[in-house]
């Protein structure tokens, strides 16, 4: 189902099979698939605007469970909208409910299969 290695031992009596994890870096920042269908996706987006969007760096099956928050020093809240199979909106607030455009995390994960 993907590109990673199958690793093949022999135990003695039988042969294990087992799928290596995924690991793959891209623009849209980083993704790790597991052979169970497990995806997990992160990434830093830069300071720019009070809404941002972000593309997953893989896409998922179904929309997955996301988390964003402030990567800044400052007391920041930050919040999701609109999550998709391919990617969500991220919105920064200071603490008297005013925009912020600092960097921000995003993590997602689901299935990709």
């Amino acid at each position: 189902r993907s590109d990673a290695d199958t690793l093949a031992t022999f135990d003695g009596t039988s042969w294990v099979l087992d799928r290596q994890a995924e690991y793959v870096t891209n623009a849209n920042g980083e993704y790790t698939r597991l052979a169970d269908g497990t995806q997990i996706c992160s990434a830093l987006l830069s300071a720019g605007t009070f809404v941002q969007s972000a593309t997953w760096a893989a896409a998922f099956a179904a929309a997955p469970r996301a988390t964003c928050s402030p990567a800044s020093s400052q007391p920041r809240a930050a919040s999701l909208d609109g999550v998709t199979t391919l990617g969500a909106d991220t919105r920064l607030y200071d603490l008297s409910g005013g925009q912020a455009s600092e960097d921000r995390y995003l993590i997602a994960h689901g299935r990709w299969y």
